[in-house]
């Protein structure tokens, strides 16, 4: 895969995986240390891929170690939750992943590039972890307020 696609791409999902994490685990992270952790992440994710071309299950594990670690690291905070937060995520992603690739990927290679069926087959898992991530934060908030009136 080019570096003109696979940066872009994989920043946006670093960025969107450290959110959900961070959102799952109840821990607050500041935008901008997001973006650090995001390009922090996405500087190891490709060398891995560098190291390990093509090892879905080396680079898999290693994003959800390198998570946890960039978590740690900007936040301090690692535990039970954070642990199984990554975990969650990998997988969402493998199931989401192998799903549109199993499905779409094949048929749609007859009609569009190999470049734009990768971008267009890995957008699911993204949309699944925002909706994800926004649903979490509508239930703590929602249990948050409830909280509150009750006292």
């Amino acid at each position: 895969m080019p570096y003109w696609v696979l940066i872009p791409y994989g920043f946006v999902e670093r960025i969107i995986i450290l959110e959900f994490v961070c959102c799952a685990s109840g821990i607050g992270m500041k935008k901008m240390d997001l973006i650090i952790a995001a390009l922090v992440g996405l500087f190891f994710t490709l060398a891995i891929r560098a190291i390990f071309p093509g090892d879905y299950f080396i680079i898999s594990l290693f994003c959800g170690i390198s998570t946890v670690a960039i978590i740690w690291f900007f936040t301090g905070i690692t535990g039970v939750r954070v642990w199984i937060s990554s975990i969650f995520v990998l997988f969402i992603l493998s199931t989401v992943e192998a799903i549109s690739y199993v499905y779409a990927t094949q048929s749609l290679l007859k009609f569009f590039s190999f470049i734009f069926v990768w971008v267009l087959t890995g957008i699911p898992h993204i949309v699944v972890l925002l909706l994800a991530s926004f649903l979490i934060k509508k239930v703590r908030g929602n249990y948050a307020a409830r909280e509150e009136k009750a006292t």
